[in-house]
Order: structure tokens, then C-alpha cells, then sequence
């Protein structure tokens, strides 16, 4: 995945391989490229509010933390439980959803429990979304998108992923998620299954599905958020179906590329409507990030 520094300077990838493991630097201003050496494999990343940190979780147990200007690790922080995402919220608490479905809030400089942890409806919450006033969380875990109400620290529902009102064990796998940039529809990417699902932030209801050939990893939006740009990995492994067809898929995409070609989806976020031809890509494409054009 691609994440980018606020005022997109700046470009991170999060690295699969193990030997080492590692998170790429690229400064856009310079064109030099930095490999910052980890502990262990990186399961995600995002950064922080002020751009000046990296959390980075993986699967020994542990958050690592980079400084976006020296690019060196600054520390380690440690868990119980495989952390799965680690990103800040908008109280600058670091929200660490963990393998066993539980999330929770730490201090960012200490690793130390802010909040309780409280249950997910499923497992794997690898990634979330915070709403632009604060008041709720979006949650992506298999296989549903879960919301939380923030000041009150309680699951208030579960979005299925599926074509029923009920959530099935069959449904996909809610990827990843992206709030258009006014803030009133969130996006869900899925993998055992196919689409983007668009859902209202007032009501907190599906309102659309965009239809793409494969499984889907992630979206971004222009600044003005007049398109929407969806990765599709296309048709080639779209047979895999479920969140078990979609770990399998993950693995064919991370662990050894056997994908077909894939393709860019651009739509209209003001209708959900599709613009024009899919744009091919290379096999297996990854979380995209939106950056402003360099001068």
C-alpha cells in the first residue's frame, strides 16, 4: 500500500518481503529513495495526523514507529494480541485493532491502554475510518463494516458486506475504506467478491454498489472530489468468493503475484456512476494514495 505525507512530499510503501523487511521512503522533491530496515513484515500502514509519524503494525506482537523526517525507526511499542492496523484518531490516540477481533486505544508514545478494548463483530478489523467530526469509526472486519460511536466507546451496528439485510458467513471481506473528501460517503473496497460499496455517513446505509470485474483494494479521490478512483485486481481470480476466497486471494497477490492484469476504475462520486473505460494496470494492484501534481 501507498500512504503519503500531508503535503504529498513525501510517498511510503509498505514492503512484503521478509528478507529484510522494510517500508520504502521516496521524496518527490529530490527523487532519492530510502529503505528503512523493520523488526518484522508490516501488515499496513498510515500516518499521522501532523505527518510526522508512521505506525506501522506487524505480526510479532508489535507497532513500529517511523519519523517521517530522519526516516529512522523512533520505537517499538508491544501488545498481547497481533496488532492488524494502527492508526491515530482524531484524539491523537493511537487505535490498534487487533487478529482476535478486539480494538483498542493507546498512547502513541507509550504503547499504555487510553480506552478498554471492545469487540468487533468479526476478526481481522485491519482497517478503519474516522468520520470528520470525530464522532464515529468505521470499521472494516470480516465480514462486515461496524460503527462505533466514539464518545460512548460502543459498537452501534454492523453494515453486512452481502446483498442480504442480515450478515452472512459467505459475505466479503470489507477491505479497506475512504471517505470522499466532504466527508458524507464512505467507500468500502472488498475482497472475496466484487465492487465498491457507498455508504451514506448520515444513515449509515448502503446506497450504492459500483460494479468492477474483480476484488477491489482500495480507492482515492481527487482533491475536488469530482472522481473516484478504484483499484480492481480484474477477473482472473474472481472465483475466489468469501472472506476464505479472499484470503486466498490476498496470499496469491501478496505472496506470489499470480494475478491477471488488473485495472483503474474512474467513477463520479457524486453519482457512483462509472466514467468511461477501465484503465489497465500490471498485475495486482495495490492501495492507492492521490497526490497533487509536483512542482
Amino acid at each position: 500500500m501507498l500512504i503519503a505525507t500531508p503535503d504529498g512530499n513525501k510517498i511510503y510503501s509498505d514492503n512484503f518481503g521478509l528478507i529484510p523487511p522494510t517500508v520504502t521512503a521516496i521524496d518527490r522533491k529530490t527523487g532519492k529513495i530510502k529503505s528503512i530496515k523493520l523488526t518484522s513484515v508490516p501488515l499496513g500502514a498510515s500516518i499521522s495526523i501532523d505527518g510526522k509519524e508512521i505506525y506501522l503494525p506487524q505480526g510479532t506482537y508489535s507497532v513500529e514507529v517511523v519519523d517521517t523526517s530522519s526516516d529512522e525507526v523512533l520505537r517499538r511499542l508491544t501488545f498481547d494480541d497481533v496488532p492488524v492496523a494502527a492508526i491515530e484518531g482524531p484524539d491523537r490516540n493511537l487505535y490498534v485493532g487487533f487478529a482476535n477481533g478486539s480494538l483498542g486505544a493507546f498512547d502513541p508514545q507509550t504503547g499504555k491502554a487510553v480506552r478498554k478494548p471492545i469487540e468487533t463483530s468479526g476478526t481481522l478489523p485491519a482497517w478503519f475510518t474516522f468520520t470528520r467530526d470525530g464522532k464515529k469509526l468505521y470499521v472494516d472486519a470480516v465480514n462486515a463494516i461496524d460503527v462505533i460511536d466514539l464518545p460512548n466507546w460502543k459498537l452501534v451496528k454492523s453494515i453486512p458486506t452481502g446483498d442480504e439485510t442480515s450478515q452472512r458467513s459467505a459475505d466479503p471481506w470489507p477491505f479497506t475504506s475512504t471517505l470522499t473528501p466532504n466527508g458524507k460517503k464512505l467507500y468500502v473496497t472488498l475482497l472475496g467478491g466484487s465492487g465498491v460499496l457507498a455508504i451514506d455517513v448520515a444513515t449509515d446505509t448502503i446506497i450504492a454498489r459500483i460494479r468492477t470485474a474483480g476484488s477491489t483494494t482500495g480507492v482515492a479521490f481527487s482533491d475536488d472530489g469530482t472522481r473516484g478512483y478504484i483499484s480492481d485486481m480484474g477477473p482472473s481470480l474472481s472465483f475466489l468468493k468469501s472472506p476464505v476466497g479472499g484470503a486466498l486471494l490476498g496470499n496469491a497477490w501478496i505472496g506470489f503475484g499470480m494475478l491477471g492484469s488488473g485495472q483503474v476504475v474512474v467513477f463520479d462520486p457524486r453519482t457512483d456512476e462509472i466514467l468511461g473505460d477501465p484503465i489497465p494496470t500490471t498485475p495486482g494492484p495495490g492501495i492507492p494514495v492521490w497526490l497533487p501534481l509536483h512542482r
